[in-house]
Formats: C-alpha cells, sequence, structure tokens
C-alpha cells in the first residue's frame, strides 16, 4: 500500500465504530487526486480504497443502528406529548366557563342558533347538520338540554316546491316523528305543490294533521289535491293562535266551485289570521288582534266589521274599485294600519290608531284627501306615517305639513328612477337657521327612508340640521338603498352623528327593500324566503 495513502487517512484502520469517522482528505494526497479527478485507480490504490469504504460501511452501520433507536425514543416522546397534551386538555376543559352555564341560560343560547323561518325556507335541501339538530351531537349535556327544551323543536318547516329531481329536500318523515316527540307547541310551514309528486305531500300532511291538537301556527300553502285533507282540519285546530292560507295561482282556475274554506271554525284560540288570494274562510273573526286581508274590499269590511279587538291590519286590495261607504267601519282598539290604496281609508275610523302605512301605487291618482278626511275623522294620536310605493314630494309635504306633532317618518320609494322625489323630500326636511324659518314636522324623532339611489351627501346634511334643532332633535335614522357607499368624508360625517349620539343604520344592498318592510307594517304573516342578507354600513 502506498504510505502516501496511509500516512493521509487519519485513524482510519484503528478507529473503532463507536469513534466519530474522520473524513477529510488533504490536498495533494493520491488519495484526494483520485477523489476528485477521474484518473483511474492503479492496483496498489484498490486495496486501499476498498479498506476506506470497508471501514466507512461499519460506521453507517453503527449509525443506522443508532438513528433507528433515536428514532423510537423520539417516537416514544412524541407519543408521550401527545397523550399529555391531551389529558392536559382534558383537565383544562373541567375549568371551562361554559361548564358552570346554568341550563337555562344555555337553552337561551340554544334558542338563538334556530335559523329564521326565512332562511329555512330558502335551504335548497334538508340538512341534519343544522340547528336544532346538530346540539344534539356535541355532548351528552348539550343533547340533554336541547332535548330538554321544546320550543327547540317546535317548528315543522316543508316547502315542496323546492323539491328536486335527486329527492325531497324536506324532513325526512321520520325525523319528523322524532321532532313531533319532542315538542309541546308546534309551528307548521306546509307549501303544498302541484308539480310535485303529491304522494310524499299527502303523507306528511296527514302525518302532522294527526298532531293538529299541537298545533299554536299554521302557515299553509293549498294545492287542489290538498282540499280533501284540509277539510279535515274541522274541530281539530283548538289550539291555533296564528293562521295564514295561501292557494296556488291556479287552483281556483282547477276547481271554480270552491266558494270558501270551512274547517276553522273551530280555531277559537286564533288571534293572528291573514289569506292570500282571498276565498273567504270563516275564522272567529271577533277574537283577531291581527289580520292580512287580500281581496275585493266588500269583503274585508264584512270581515273589518266584526273584529273590533283588531290591534294591527294589513288590507291589500284586489280591483280598482273602492265603494264608498256612508257609515265607516269603526275599529276601536287599531294601533297599526297598512293599506295598498289610499281610498280604503273612506270606509274606516280608528280613534286608537298610532302608525299609519299608505301605499300608493304607480298610476294611482296622486290625492292625499283620503288620508286627511280619516286622520280628521278618527282623531288619533298617530305618531308613526309610512308612504310606501309612488308617492309624489309634493303631496308627501303637504301631508307632513298637516301633521306638526308626527313623531316617526318612514318614506319609501319603489320606482328605480325616482330620486329626486326622495331628493325633494330630504331638502324640505332640513331644517334651516335662517331667522323666520319653519321647521316641516318639527317633532320628529324619527326618520327612515328607502330609495334604489340615494344622495348620501344630502341625506348627511338633513341628519345634521334635524341634530342641531334645539326643541326636539332627531333620535334616530335609517337608510335603505341599493346603492353603494357614500364616499369617505360623508361616512366619516354619519359616524360622527353616531358618535354624538344619533341612532343610526345604513343597510345596503339587494335585500335592502326586505329590511325595509316592517317599518310600514308590509311584512306578510306568513314568512317568505329570504334575499340575500344585506350590507350594514353603520
Amino acid at each position: 500500500m502506498d504510505d502516501s495513502l496511509c500516512s493521509k487517512c487519519g485513524n482510519l484502520f484503528t478507529s473503532g465504530p463507536t469513534d466519530v469517522f474522520d473524513v477529510t482528505v488533504a490536498p495533494g494526497t493520491r488519495h484526494y487526486t483520485l477523489l476528485n479527478t477521474n484518473e483511474p485507480p492503479d492496483d496498489s490504490d484498490m486495496a486501499f480504497i476498498h479498506s476506506v469504504i470497508s471501514k466507512s460501511s461499519v460506521r453507517l452501520a453503527f449509525l443506522d443502528d443508532k438513528i433507528v433507536k433515536l428514532r423510537e425514543t423520539v417516537k416514544k416522546l412524541e407519543d408521550e406529548r401527545v397523550s399529555l397534551a391531551v389529558f392536559q386538555t382534558e383537565n383544562r376543559r373541567v375549568l371551562s366557563p361554559s361548564r358552570r352555564i346554568p341550563s337555562e341560560v344555555l337553552g337561551e343560547i340554544f334558542s338563538w342558533t334556530l335559523p329564521s323561518i326565512g332562511n329555512a325556507l330558502s335551504v335548497d335541501t334538508f340538512n341534519i347538520a343544522r340547528s336544532p339538530w346538530l346540539l344534539t351531537h356535541v355532548s351528552s349535556r348539550w343533547r340533554a338540554v336541547s332535548i330538554s327544551i321544546p320550543s327547540l323543536w317546535s317548528r315543522i318547516i316543508i316547502d315542496y316546491s323546492e323539491d328536486t329531481e335527486i329527492g325531497p329536500t324536506n324532513y325526512p318523515l321520520n325525523l319528523a316523528k322524532t321532532l313531533v316527540q319532542r315538542a309541546q307547541k308546534l309551528t307548521i310551514h306546509f307549501y303544498g305543490c302541484s308539480e310535485t309528486e303529491s304522494s310524499r305531500q299527502i303523507q306528511m300532511l296527514e302525518f302532522i294533521l294527526q298532531h293538529s291538537s299541537h298545533w299554536e301556527e299554521l302557515s299553509l300553502g293549498i294545492t287542489s289535491t290538498m282540499l280533501p285533507f284540509v277539510a279535515a282540519f274541522h274541530g281539530q285546530v283548538s289550539s291555533l293562535k296564528r293562521l295564514w292560507i295561501q292557494w296556488e295561482h291556479d287552483l281556483l282556475m282547477l276547481d271554480p266551485t270552491i266558494s270558501s274554506i270551512d274547517c276553522f271554525q273551530s280555531a277559537f284560540s286564533l288571534l293572528d289570521f291573514g289569506v292570500r288570494q282571498y276565498i273567504p274562510v270563516p275564522v272567529p273573526v271577533h277574537q283577531l288582534t291581527r289580520y292580512h286581508g287580500d281581496g275585493f274590499l266588500e269583503e274585508q269590511l264584512d270581515v273589518l266589521e266584526l273584529a273590533s279587538g283588531l290591534v294591527e291590519a294589513r288590507i291589500n286590495i284586489t280591483g280598482h274599485r273602492i265603494p264608498l261607504s256612508d257609515e265607516a267601519v269603526e275599529l276601536p282598539s287599531l294601533r297599526r294600519l297598512y293599506v295598498t290604496y289610499a281610498a280604503v281609508l273612506h270606509n274606516l275610523k280608528a280613534p286608537a290608531l298610532e302608525g299609519l302605512a299608505v301605499r300608493k301605487r304607480q298610476y294611482e291618482h296622486p290625492d292625499i284627501s283620503p288620508v286627511g278626511l280619516f286622520l280628521a275623522r278618527s282623531a288619533c294620536p298617530l305618531q308613526r306615517l309610512s308612504l310606501t310605493g309612488h308617492h309624489h314630494e309634493e303631496t308627501t309635504i303637504q301631508l307632513l305639513q298637516r301633521l306638526p306633532s308626527l313623531t316617526e317618518f318612514v318614506f319609501a320609494i319603489e320606482d328605480p328612477d325616482a330620486r329626486h322625489h326622495i331628493d325633494l323630500v330630504m331638502s324640505a326636511l332640513i331644517i334651516s337657521t335662517a331667522p323666520g324659518s319653519t321647521a316641516l314636522a318639527p317633532q320628529l324623532q324619527c326618520i327612515v327612508l328607502e330609495s334604489k339611489d340615494v344622495d348620501y351627501e344630502l341625506h348627511l346634511a338633513m341628519l345634521q340640521s334635524r341634530r342641531r334643532a334645539t326643541q326636539c332633535p332627531l333620535r334616530y335614522a335609517a337608510l335603505y338603498t341599493q346603492r353603494a357607499g357614500p364616499d369617505p368624508l360623508t361616512f366619516h360625517g354619519h359616524q360622527k352623528l353616531r358618535r354624538e349620539g344619533l341612532d343610526l343604520m345604513v343597510v345596503m344592498g339587494a335585500a335592502a327593500h326586505q329590511e325595509a318592510k316592517h317599518w310600514y307594517y308590509a311584512d306578510e304573516i306568513c314568512y317568505t324566503k329570504q334575499h340575500p342578507a344585506p350590507s350594514v354600513l353603520v
């Protein structure tokens, strides 16, 4: 063996497998040359290289063995760490404040997890991963608490108009049975569809009917196939407090002999009643506190004459002929009224009325005299006036001039091209600081405006002037619009008013119209599908 090779291999031939293997090779040696060039080794070089490989193999085997043992040790340590971390988390969970939440409070929290009726109807498929079903899969305590609260299980929402080709989208019958077992009173939303296979609809309707003694609320969309089964409701609805009925658009065309649905006379607990596409539905009218009618005025006046206890009424008129009555129907307890024709007010008197909403249709004559005569006849303590639809600024301003004590004003324009109407009304509501100037509706504490398009700067100027009023400053304001938000300067102006104490909300987006309806009592008694959620600016 070449001495130069041996002299440069360090302890290669004397070190054991546990010693550190020296892999350095000194430049200028034969070994270095062979490693860093393509020069072929001599016969004397071959033995040395084989010995280096053999020695390094011993060391590699030793290292591999040690690495395997270390990996086993690391795996044991990692497993121990995971186990200990889980154990620590379990012990921390014992100290969680949620464990100390009283069951009553936990139940209240659970009630807020329920989707709204509108959102539930807008979901295309039934999903057991939603509340309340989801609550039973979190823990044994959550399951016990949720099952013990009947109100969490009181709603059955079934809309067969949303069935798809792949199968039913509503409650499976077995889950509906479970729900009924856990509930005490039932809120039923059942909407049939003539275009959907009827046997499943009838099967579910028959099951629900078996538990009619527990019905508290019923919203029913009737098809011709359902009519014989609806007749079976007779004498079965004594606990019903709230009833909404609507018909498929072609029901009367399919069966023109239908003159009334007379199975709800025994609803002796009924307080809230509404019907769309009017067919007479005899109910204990004298006990109603809330009514939504949709049909000819003559039929609705017949109902109103008997419903002296009404607190809220929505009167939607079918047809354009509004007969004038010599003697107005008096509603002594009525607090809130919504009408779709101002001329309807010729036939009514409401001495306790606090809120009046009038919707003007596009081609209706802009005559405010029915409103003025109605208010004079009623001598009511009106607080809120809501004008919706296609009102013009001239008649709107005239009404506000006649009602100086008004405290709440709602103005909602439906015409997408009539921004100038709402702009002129906002301009008229600006309180001038000029000497001798008079304020329009000086007692207003609440102003709610709705329009697809709006002048944010003018809106801010109107609010600022009203906030500066010394006698009766504005306290609440809301703006509902589809227009994008204001520029940064106007936005900061709105924010400044909020910091100064004004309760202000700006709602934008396609759903703004639906959100604004409650201000003028136009929400239907039934629950309809929801639009996409609006954006709340401030």
